[in-house]
C-alpha cells in the first residue's frame, strides 16, 4: 500500500496542467508580457508566469487593437500575488461569474479586451504594456 501511495504522489507532482486557448477574443497577450492570460473562461482567468523572476503583482487594462497594433486605453488597480517561476503553475482568478467584474464591464462599455498592463517583481523591477 505505501508505494501505491507513492506512486500517486509523484503521478501529481509530475502531472502538467494543459489549457488551450479556445476563444481569445475577449483578451489579449502582449507577446513581451512576463505574465500571460492562458485561459478565460465565464468563471476563471488562468495565469501564467512567463518570466524568470517571481511576481508580487500585476494590474489588469483595457486593451484595443486595430491594424496589427495594441494599445492600453485603461488601467485597472494593483492585484498582489505571489507567483513563481513556474512553468507547470498557474494562477486562478476566480471570484464568481467574470463578467460581473467591474474591469471587464467596463473593457465591454469601452469595445475593448481584457490585457496584463503591468507586472511587479519581487526585486523591484516591473514590465509595462508597451502601446505599439
Amino acid at each position: 500500500m505505501k508505494s501505491a501511495c507513492m506512486i500517486f504522489i509523484v503521478l501529481v507532482f509530475n502531472y502538467k496542467l494543459v489549457i488551450t486557448e479556445k476563444d481569445n477574443s475577449l483578451y489579449y497577450n502582449y507577446k513581451t508580457s512576463p505574465l500571460q492570460i492562458k485561459y478565460f473562461s465565464s468563471s476563471n482567468i488562468f495565469l501564467e508566469n512567463k518570466s524568470k523572476k517571481e511576481i508580487i503583482g500585476y494590474k489588469f487594462g483595457c486593451v484595443k487593437v486595430a491594424n496589427g497594433k495594441a494599445r492600453i486605453i485603461k488601467s485597472f488597480p494593483l492585484i498582489d500575488l505571489n507567483l513563481e517561476p513556474d512553468a507547470n503553475r498557474l494562477e486562478i482568478v476566480s471570484h464568481g461569474n467574470i463578467s460581473q467584474y467591474s474591469f471587464v464591464q467596463h473593457c465591454n462599455t469601452l469595445n475593448s479586451r481584457i490585457s496584463i498592463a503591468q507586472v511587479y517583481f519581487t526585486d523591484k523591477s516591473n514590465w509595462i504594456a508597451e502601446n505599439n
